[in-house]
């Protein structure tokens, strides 16, 4: 089921309170995410949310290359771990795969 329109910035805030630390697996695929949902997600991992976390699926959503830029500069600020991260079937441009590869190569 998707998550309702602002769901996805009332999760990060939980997140972002010290809801589940221990967490390595997220799937938020096909919910409708756009850039403003995963900005709120990379917020909170900026501060230190989901510190474990090695699979995030965001699969067939709506994110962009900001949302994924976003994203990717906040999970290597938190020095999180990530494993795996599945974007496919996005709206990611050219701007959002620079960024990405930039991390990886990082």
């Amino acid at each position: 089921q998707a998550l309702p329109t602002g769901g996805l910035a009332e999760l990060a805030a939980a997140l972002a309170g010290g809801a589940m630390p221990r967490i390595h697996f997220v799937d938020l695929t096909r919910n409708g995410i756009g850039d403003g949902g995963v900005a709120a997600l990379a917020d909170a991992i900026r501060g230190g949310a989901l510190p474990q976390l090695q699979t995030l699926y965001l699969y067939n959503n709506r994110v962009g290359s900001a949302g994924l830029a976003a994203l990717v500069d906040a999970l290597c600020a938190s020095g999180c771990r990530l494993e795996k991260l599945y974007v496919d079937n996005n709206q990611v441009g050219e701007a959002g795969v620079a960024a990405l590869v930039r991390a990886v190569e990082g």
